[in-house]
Order: C-alpha cells, then sequence, then structure tokens
C-alpha cells in the first residue's frame, strides 16, 4: 500500500497515516495531462506525492494567468474543501513534470483538520502566507511597471542559486508567455523588457552610461542675410510695393 508523504502530516502516528493513505484515491499522471480542468466540480484534496504541478488561471476573454507551480509534499485544492464552495471554474491543474497524486474526500480531509492540531496550525499558516502573497502581487500590479518586476523575478529565481554573485547570475527562464501569465503582462512586453535588461547590463559591464538623444541646437554664425542674393541675375521692375 502506498503512504502519505506530506508536512500536514507531522505528528501523527502510522497507523493514522495508513488509514488516511487507504481512503485516498492514488493516480499517476504523464507530463502534460490535465488533472483538473474547466469546470471540474471535484471537491477532493489533492497531495503531490511525485513530480510538479502547476496551477493556471484564465480570465472571462481567455487570458491565461499562471498562479505558481506545486512541487511534491504540496496540496491542491484544499480551499473548496475548506469553505464547501466550488473551486474556481476558470482555474486548471497541468501536471508538468511526471506527478504522482492521492485524492482525499473533503470531509476526511475536514476531519483532520479537527482531529490534528498541528495540521490545522499547518492549514492556518499556509493561508496566512497565501494571503501575504496575494498582497504583494497586488502591490506590484498596481505600483511596479513590467520592466521592474520582471528583474524582481529574476532576483527571485536567483536567491538559491549557490553559484550567483553581485556581478552576474544563472538562472533558468521560461518561455516568453509563461512569464507573461507569471507576471501579469503580453509575451511582447515580456520580450522587449529582457532585451532591455540584457542591454542595460551590457552597458554596465563597458561602464557605459545610458542618455537621451538631444537634437543638436541651432548653430548661429553671426551673419544676417536682409536681402537675397540675386541667383538668376535677373532684373526685376516695380512700380510699387507688393500688394494682396
Amino acid at each position: 500500500m502506498q503512504i502519505l508523504q506530506a508536512e500536514i502530516l507531522e505528528g501523527l502516528s502510522e497507523t493514522q497515516i495508513a488509514e488516511l493513505s487507504s481512503a485516498c484515491a492514488w493516480r499517476a499522471y504523464p507530463s502534460g495531462s490535465l488533472i483538473l480542468g474547466y469546470q471540474d466540480a471535484t471537491d477532493s484534496v489533492l497531495f503531490i506525492q511525485g513530480g510538479c504541478c502547476r496551477v493556471t488561471l484564465f480570465s472571462p476573454s481567455g487570458r491565461q494567468a499562471i498562479y505558481r507551480d506545486f512541487p511534491a509534499g504540496e496540496l491542491l485544492a484544499e480551499i473548496s474543501a475548506i469553505d464547501c464552495l466550488h473551486r474556481s471554474g476558470s482555474a486548471e491543474v497541468v501536471v508538468i513534470s511526471d506527478c504522482l497524486m492521492a485524492a482525499m474526500p473533503a470531509a476526511r480531509f475536514r476531519q483532520l483538520l479537527c482531529e490534528s492540531p498541528h495540521a490545522m496550525w499547518w492549514k492556518l499558516k499556509r493561508l496566512a502566507g497565501l494571503v501575504r502573497n496575494l498582497t504583494n502581487r497586488q502591490l506590484e500590479l498596481a505600483t511596479m511597471p513590467l520592466r521592474y518586476r520582471l528583474c524582481a523575478h529574476l532576483l527571485l529565481l536567483a536567491q538559491d542559486r549557490p553559484d550567483a554573485t553581485e556581478d552576474w547570475m544563472d538562472v533558468s527562464l521560461a518561455r516568453h508567455h509563461e512569464l507573461a501569465g507569471q507576471l501579469g503582462g503580453h509575451r511582447e512586453a515580456v520580450t522587449k523588457a529582457l532585451t532591455l535588461i540584457e542591454k542595460d547590463a551590457a552597458m554596465r559591464k563597458a561602464g557605459l552610461i545610458a542618455r537621451t538623444k538631444r537634437r543638436r541646437p541651432p548653430f548661429d554664425t553671426g551673419e544676417r542675410n536682409v536681402i537675397a542674393s540675386n541667383v538668376l541675375d535677373c532684373r526685376f521692375d516695380a512700380d510699387g510695393p507688393n500688394r494682396k
């Protein structure tokens, strides 16, 4: 029998974990498959036991927003199990790498929270972290242009890199349309922002400073031609001044 492995289950006995494992429906998903689709009415809590999944949200107009990636040991769809409401009909869960999933019924998950103080506090801390994360993302969307949100995202990716220094970092980027979904922008804007960042980095390395291009100021020689020269060498006779 397969045994659940998750941080929320710490403090439970082996018998309790075995009972919870037997209450779950186990299934393996290959990379690229859909776990939860549009308007899926399931209320089961998903325990990721291997692989990685991605949660994406879709607006009514069809624009995609990538919420985040969930590695092994994380939980999915527990919000609808807690408030007993239908999950968001526009959210989808897609497998990034081959995944093993254990689906626990919502009633059994609520019973677990009531029986285990550790599980309850673990989930409360996760909900508090979710609120903080959404608050920070809302602040970034409201106050920071896409270029600076992209810089912050690159720095976040480089935090856990052991080879990153103050002058150099090497990070693995997703595709431009995926970055646009994560940062709340368009693919074209992400491509332009990356180009500007690379240009700025190359200029700083060469010791250059970017300045706005100015027009050349008007050149004054001091000469004043009151009467233009007669280039055609013609003579003009007039009886009086020109009149309209």
